[in-house]
């Protein structure tokens, strides 16, 4: 699982089978090096960061023999298609980031699109030159899954408001994150990353302009996208 010793076995060069599993995103917690291996269940919640089931229904995915089958024909040079379970590999996109790719992709997702819109827009984030990189992956993203297009649109400008409101109001801590973890699973990602960013620089007023300079940003080009 994604613990402290796979990233130490990954920073010495062992290779890894990272076995991705509950709550967890393994574009964010899967080993860093390029060609290491994850495995995560095929269920439209897997990349949560906060289950709502009784118990961990993408843990009972994972049983001993058929993992240590995929174990051995990945050690003799065989990517296997895997029943419940999707293998990914770690990779360097373009611009040299870390990322994962699916070792038999068969078509294009909502996933694998709201996944590379928001890695462009945490890269645009501190990039700032970078934001009009992320028009593409909005142009994407709103041809094929039109519905979820507008459905983010809408939530960010409601995000928006909603924050603006806070600071208005001088709400505490406890406010802020109802409302940012009350988001829909789409937008928790940027969500969980700008309560992280408030609590880092303290709720302070840099840091809210910050926030609120994004989100503003981030509307504007949801808003012109065509």
């Amino acid at each position: 699982p994604d613990t402290g010793p796979m990233h130490l076995a990954n920073w010495l060069g062992v290779p890894v089978l990272n076995l991705s599993m509950g709550p967890v995103r393994p574009q964010e917690t899967a080993p860093y090096s390029p060609h290491q291996y994850v495995l995560q269940a095929k269920m439209s919640c897997s990349g949560c960061w906060t289950c709502k089931h009784t118990s961990l229904l993408c843990k009972a995915k994972f049983h001993a023999l058929p993992i240590a089958h995929i174990i051995n024909q990945i050690a003799m040079g065989t990517l296997p298609h895997v029943h419940d379970l999707r293998l990914l590999q770690t990779d360097l996109d373009h611009l040299g980031l870390a990322s994962l790719k699916k070792i038999h992709p068969t078509q294009t997702t909502a996933e694998d699109c709201l996944d590379a819109f928001w890695r462009s827009v945490f890269f645009a984030l501190y990039a700032h030159n970078y934001w009009p990189n992320v028009d593409p992956t909005i142009q994407t993203l709103a041809i094929n899954f039109p519905n979820l297009f507008l459905f983010l649109k809408q939530h960010i400008t409601c995000l928006r408001s909603q924050l603006l409101q806070q600071v208005r109001s001088f709400s505490t801590r406890t406010d802020v994150h109802t409302i940012l973890w009350k988001q829909p699973p789409s937008l928790r990602l940027f969500t969980g990353f700008l309560e992280m960013y408030l609590q880092n620089e303290q709720f302070s007023k840099q840091a809210w302009n910050h926030i609120l300079s994004w989100i503003t940003t981030l509307r504007l080009h949801l808003t012109t996208a065509q």
